[in-house]
């Protein structure tokens, strides 16, 4: 996976939020990547992953 854009970054506390978009297979994906960091590393990560469909196919105005 090769990230291209990052969007948004979200810290508080111990946790971390960024959104982006990245290229997975030769396929665009929206990102949300979500960490608890202690002592400076990340200890836990979840992850949610979306196809970006090409613009004919969007039912609204997209992810980004």
């Amino acid at each position: 996976m090769i990230y291209e854009e990052i969007h948004k970054v979200v810290g508080c506390g111990s946790f971390v939020a960024v959104r982006s978009k990245a290229v997975l297979a030769g396929t665009a994906i929206a990102v949300i990547d979500s960490s608890r960091v202690a002592g400076g590393r990340i200890v836990e990560h979840w992850d949610v992953m979306e196809e970006i469909l090409p613009g004919r196919h969007l039912v609204n105005s997209g992810r980004f």
